[in-house]
């Protein structure tokens, strides 16, 4: 199948042809020319899950771009999750435990108001974070009835993951040589939001109103969708959560000094498995391969770590021509609003057991000079102490969250500076921890944005009990901003303050903290942009 045909492909999988309330004493129905789907209606809102936007990605399939979903006869039930896709099972740092996983795991959900059939709404398509390893579309965190209650349809995807998602080799080009290859997650991420196009209307979703967002590694995906040059029309505004900064490490097939090319590492993998040549029969032998083999349930360090050096997002020359950050910064990204944040501590993540939530660092230990080695002593010194306070006088907690707004958080700041030229762009920092985890810490780690987004504090996976109301409020403002945001691309809320956009001349932003938000300069950005230099 040629790249234009590929181009095509979800957007000729169906065009819904009608619709349907909930019949009496079933589930809401929607018709369309692949089949017709039956979900769930809870209260005011109405779930479809488990629907299927791609076949299998299975056998023959495995490590090719999307193909068409097949249809069905009757009414398919669209009433629970489908499979995730191949990761650890189980790790003390998901923000939800996962249910079961399969290679057959391309499949969306959607949230709406019950009854939204022959509306137009806005659309929220979220994509999920977790390094480009890890993660779904339907963890517990990612639950769209807020959304659906503020009149917005939420879609949470999945795509393939790790070697099964993000891998480059030869031998699986031969015959395909016109379809994009290596960045399969990516290109699953493409074949939902066509899915998007084909059918939300019939949902009663605005296909020419949709918003993409993201965190980490899904913040990374809406900066590479937003700068890719097959995704027109795709979507309309784009949410970007602690994705700035993480940029594709490799090219597809250039090696760079320290920094192989995919195919490369792909190759060495091969041999590793025993798997040598790159003609049809090393093919066939890379898709013999077992699931277990690729995307181990229970990896140990060594595996994860070696999954993350040779894996991951690459420029390929077709869906990502260049680093996407670098592209949006040099101005060649859409003229779509965007709105752009962090957290204060994004040195480290959640961790969850018994006992409590505690971290995990990703960095460190850190040191004034290390952070700012173009600094004099005395402008360290004074960066350091402007985070004393907030770190409750732990110096090291100070240089986690220094280091945070070093390099995450100005990165962010650089990339709306860059937006911002060509549409409204949204500036905001969370400062705010859900009262169970801040007796851990004093700063906001990574992902700590997920539940306030979705107003999922209660599902904060260790001592949900210590939950307050005040957590509660904080999470409704956040998902108010958010859902306005999709709605019209000025987030708003009648419980908290305007929110100004961002211009580099003023560096308005809005902090969330846990007494609420308030709009105001992005806290040190000068001190930040004065040691970098």
């Amino acid at each position: 199948m040629g790249h234009s045909a590929w181009l095509g492909v979800a957007a000729s999988l169906a065009v819904a042809i009608g619709s349907a309330g909930a019949r009496e004493g079933g589930g809401p129905q929607v018709r369309t020319t692949l089949g017709t789907l039956e979900g769930v209606r809870e209260g005011e809102v109405d779930r479809f899950l488990g629907i299927r936007f791609a076949a299998p990605p299975t056998g023959e399939l495995r490590w090719r771009a999307p193909q068409p979903a097949p249809s069905w006869q009757g009414v398919r039930a669209a009433k629970s999750f489908g499979p995730s896709c191949p990761q650890a099972l189980e790790a003390p740092t998901q923000l939800a435990p996962l249910g079961p996983t399969s290679e057959d795991c391309l499949f969306l959900n959607i949230w709406r108001p019950a009854g939204a059939g022959k509306k137009s709404l806005p659309v929220l398509v979220w994509i999920h974070g977790g390094g480009f390893i890890a993660g779904s579309g339907s963890e517990a965190v990612f639950d769209g009835t807020p959304y659906a209650e503020r009149d917005v349809i939420l879609v949470t995807i999945n795509y393939r993951l790790g070697r099964l998602g993000f891998f480059a080799h030869p031998a699986l080009a031969l015959g395909h040589e016109d379809e994009p290859t290596g960045n399969f997650g990516y290109l699953d991420q493409v074949a939902a939001l066509r899915w998007v196009q084909a059918h939300i209307a019939e949902f009663g979703g605005d296909p020419g109103n949709v918003t993409i967002a993201g965190e980490s590694a899904g913040g990374a995906a809406v900066l590479a969708l937003a700068a890719s040059p097959v995704t027109e029309g795709l979507f309309h505004k784009a949410i970007v959560q602690s994705g700035a900064g993480l940029e594709p490490a490799r090219s597809i097939d250039v090696d760079a000094p320290g920094r192989p090319s995919a195919i490369s590492a792909g190759r060495s993998y091969a041999e590793r498995n025993g798997i040598k040549g790159e003609d049809a029969a090393a093919a066939a032998a890379l898709r013999a391969l077992p699931v277990d083999v690729l995307a181990p349930p229970a990896p140990s360090i060594v595996e994860i770590m070696g999954i993350f050096a040779e894996g991951g997002p690459m420029i390929d020359g077709r869906l990502v021509v260049a680093a996407p950050g670098t592209l949006l910064r040099d101005g060649k990204g859409p003229a779509i609003p965007f709105l752009i944040g962090n957290t204060t501590m994004e040195t480290a993540v959640w961790s969850f057991n018994a006992a409590g939530p505690g971290l995990v660092p990703l960095g460190g230990p850190f040191t004034a000079e290390g952070l700012m080695p173009a600094a004099t002593p005395e402008e360290r010194e004074a960066l350091v102490g402007r985070y004393l306070e907030t770190a409750r006088g732990d110096r090291q907690t100070a240089l986690a969250m220094l280091s945070s707004a070093l390099q995450w958080g100005m990165a962010s700041r650089d990339l709306a500076a860059a937006t911002s030229q060509k549409a409204p762009t949204y500036f905001y920092r969370l400062e705010a921890v859900p009262t169970p985890g801040r007796a851990v810490t004093a700063g906001s780690p990574h992902g700590t944005d997920i539940f306030y987004m979705f107003s999922a504090i209660d599902h904060f996976r260790a001592r949900p009990e210590l939950v307050t109301d005040q957590d509660r409020t904080t999470a409704a403002l956040m998902t108010d901003y958010w859902a306005a945001f999709a709605k019209s691309g000025v987030p708003s809320s009648r419980a908290g303050p305007v929110w100004p956009a961002y211009t580099p001349a003023d560096e308005m932003a809005l902090v969330i903290s846990n007494g609420g938000a308030a709009a105001g300069r992005i806290p040190n950005v000068d001190a930040l942009a004065a040691v970098r230099r």
